[in-house]
This record gives structure tokens, sequence and C-alpha cells, in this order.
């Protein structure tokens, strides 16, 4: 006797999820999405009929919604993660710049170094550039040194 392996519908779609979900956002109708399935999947037919599908794609298109969703938090922790993980002698190489510089703090800001200073109830700027310089520092505040 020859004996098929009963295959849940809803788990066949999962697996399937990605041709599924295509098909689906691709047809403007559920028929449409399905013929189009009966051709890229031919075992579809005998797995799952229509009114199943009907039912299950739609669920389906919730649930990748939710999974895309996940996924993407799941992207951003990995991603932090990996930061935590990175060893804090190349987090310093990567940011060379110390968090100040003769008296004057030093700020990354949009990708640019300045140093900042109160000086006479007023906060002075002075901007150094992309890279992080400490002989340019030096000679720029020397410089509002000298016109003070």
């Amino acid at each position: 006797m020859n004996q098929e392996k009963k295959v849940d519908p809803f788990q066949y779609m999962i697996l399937k999820k990605d041709v599924i979900l295509q098909a689906v956002f691709e047809e403007p109708t559920y028929p449409k999405a399905w013929n189009a399935l009966k051709k890229k999947i031919p075992e579809i037919k005998n797995v799952i009929r229509f009114n199943t599908f009907k039912v299950y794609a739609r669920i389906l298109v919730k649930f990748g919604q939710v999974i895309d969703e996940k996924e993407t938090e799941l992207d951003k922790v990995r991603q932090e993660i990996d930061f935590l993980k990175t060893p804090p002698e190349v987090m310093q190489k990567a940011d060379s710049a110390p968090r100040r510089f003769k008296g004057w703090g030093v700020q990354l800001n949009r990708g640019y170094y300045r140093l900042f200073k109160k000086i006479d109830g007023r906060v002075k700027w002075i901007y150094i550039g992309k890279k992080w310089d400490n002989a340019a520092a030096a000679e720029k505040i020397s410089v509002l040194g000298r016109v003070r």
C-alpha cells in the first residue's frame, strides 16, 4: 500500500512563504494568485484547496508583516550585541579623538570634530574637521588665544 504523508496546509504555506507572498502581492485577486502559484509550485494543488488558500493567504500576509518587523528588530539587537562585544581598544582606535584637549571639550557632531569652551560667559566653538588632528587643534586654539 502506498500511503501518502499528509502535510498541514498552513505549515506548507509557511515553508513556501516567499513564493506565495510574492504571488499574492503581484496578482490583483486571489484566484489569479492561485493560478500563478499552480504554475510556480505544481504540487500546491495536491496540498491545499483554493478556498483554504484564500483564508490562509490573508493570515500569511499579516503573519509575514509581523515576521518582517521582528526580523528588523532582531537585526538591530544583533548589531547592538556586536557593538557591545567590540573590545575597548578597537573602539578607541576607531574614535581616536580625546574627550578633552588642552582645557577644551571635544565633540564629534554630524561627522565633524569641533572644540568648545565657555569663555567670558559664552560658549566658543572651534571647527577642526572630519578627522581629528592634535596639531591642527592646538594651532586653532593658539590663534583664538591671540585674537582675544
